[in-house]
């Protein structure tokens, strides 16, 4: 509940990729190192340190996106996952806010 009213506030109602639910979340001005830890914050919701498929899911889903599948959060990961570890870390996470806000 806490992710969908911040998300709301972010104006992320509209947002359909995770490139685009991450680089929303901040506005047209640079994010500070700050921002960007608590944006991944968001996702991370068991605080490990990576994004996985299920909490992609869990903050697609508590934001009010439909038709989203556990296998398309897991594309959405494999796009950006450089490790291939199946997992979004905080580097990965910083490279897709670089590379989505072009």
């Amino acid at each position: 509940q806490d992710v969908q009213i911040v998300m709301e506030n972010l104006g992320l109602e509209g947002s359909t990729t995770f490139g685009e639910i991450a680089i929303n979340m901040f506005d047209e001005r640079e994010a500070s190192l700050d921002e960007v830890r608590e944006a991944f914050g968001l996702f991370d919701e068991n605080n490990d340190g990576y994004i996985d498929a299920d909490e992609l899911n869990r903050v697609i889903s508590s934001i009010g996106l439909t038709g989203f599948s556990q296998r398309h959060c897991k594309s959405m990961i494999m796009a950006f996952d450089e490790n291939c570890d199946g997992r979004i870390d905080f580097g990965e996470f910083v490279k897709i806010l670089e590379e989505c806000s072009c």
